[in-house]
């Protein structure tokens, strides 16, 4: 198996940042979100999934664009977390839903925030 591993992470040819929140209650009462940990360079693969939206109702439609971010196995990404992707410049999204670990690697779903 450790071979089939080697071989998908092969294909991972990206490179992301993730950063992960943590809430953290101030003194006040109020409950704020601030940065916990960001994990430094891991390799990916990003696979994109377009989606065309008519948003006003008039054309031209809007592309909308949704992504699976592929890691290695003994990664893990948070939903919620922001995740950076180099690629072409720097791409920004937000993790989604829960990382679906497989047996080779893990997969999280994206929602596309900004080009940085």
């Amino acid at each position: 198996m450790e071979h089939v591993k080697k071989d998908i992470e092969r294909f991972f040819e990206q490179t992301c940042f993730v950063t992960e929140w943590e809430e953290q209650k101030q003194d006040w009462g109020e409950t704020i979100l601030i940065e916990k940990e960001q994990k430094k360079e891991l390799p990916c693969r990003l696979c994109r999934n377009p989606k065309i939206a008519v948003t006003t109702g008039v054309l031209p439609a809007e592309a909308i664009y949704d992504a699976v971010l592929l890691f290695r196995k003994s990664d893990v990404i948070l939903p919620g977390s922001k995740v950076e992707v180099i690629e072409n410049g720097n791409m920004l999204f937000s993790s989604v839903g829960e990382m679906i670990s497989y047996q080779t690697h893990n997969e999280i779903a994206l929602k596309r925030e900004s080009t940085i």
